[in-house]
């Protein structure tokens, strides 16, 4: 599988997996009961800008490209016993190409902190009420650590981080404040099936390493990306 194809699966799985973790935590596991997925226009817009910028107007080559999809979920709730529903947040979702480098057949690496900055300043420029409360960008070769640094210090909307894995999960960077909220599992795309299978791949990779003197779950759990409790638990799951 070519980058193109590669960047376009990942960005069709985001948006699905974002899409039907939404509709699963609407039913009592958000402050909102429905949640309403629209297409937006920024993703294309984007795409469109910088291959313009490089020269590009081949359609072929932008049909070809990822990057072109972006959404919006609105979430909503019921008031006034059901006559009126009142939006209680508004998320954009994205995925960030590195689009010179697929263009020129180039080995992309992790999106960086201006792309990213240069994102977030087309919400900025929409009316304030279509303005997201919260923005999730995500990238299959993830992102800098000088861009993931951005959870913490922009202002505006709420942003969230997620960039593709190589063995499949996710590295997930976003406010301290966010943790604490419901809203944090929005952005938890993986089953523990999921995580299970990703525990075996590693273990399996590391059968010298067990043969001569172990593997611990601190090993373990940088190896996953999880918290190390979450680790353990996986690791008693897979001896049953």
């Amino acid at each position: 599988m070519d980058e193109r194809s590669r960047h376009r699966m990942f960005e069709d799985q985001f948006l699905q997996a974002l899409r039907a973790r939404a509709l699963v935590l609407t039913r009592g596991k958000l402050p909102a009961d429905d949640v309403e997925v629209e297409a937006t226009p920024e993703g294309f817009d984007a795409l469109r800008a910088e291959l313009a910028r490089m020269e590009v107007y081949d359609r072929d080559v932008i049909d070809s490209l990822p990057g072109a999809h972006s959404v919006q979920l609105r979430f909503t709730r019921r008031a006034l016993g059901g006559l009126l529903r009142s939006t209680v947040s508004r998320l954009r979702a994205r995925v960030l190409v590195p689009v010179a480098e697929l263009v020129n057949e180039q080995t992309p690496g992790p999106i960086g902190r201006e792309q990213v900055l240069d994102a977030l300043a087309q919400y900025q420029v929409l009316p304030k009420n279509q303005r997201p409360t919260g923005v999730v960008l995500a990238s299959a070769t993830g992102f800098s650590e000088e861009a993931r640094r951005l959870v913490e210090s922009v202002n505006g909307p709420t942003l969230v981080l997620m960039g593709g894995r190589a063995d499949g999960g996710w590295d997930v960077s976003m406010p301290e404040r966010l943790k604490k909220t419901p809203w944090a599992r929005l952005f938890e795309l993986e089953t523990q099936d999921d995580r299970l299978k990703r525990l075996m791949y590693h273990l399996d990779q590391s059968k010298s390493l067990i043969d001569s003197r172990g593997v611990s779950i601190a090993e373990l759990s940088e190896k996953l990306g999880i918290p190390a409790v979450a680790t353990e638990a996986l690791v008693r799951r897979a001896c049953r």
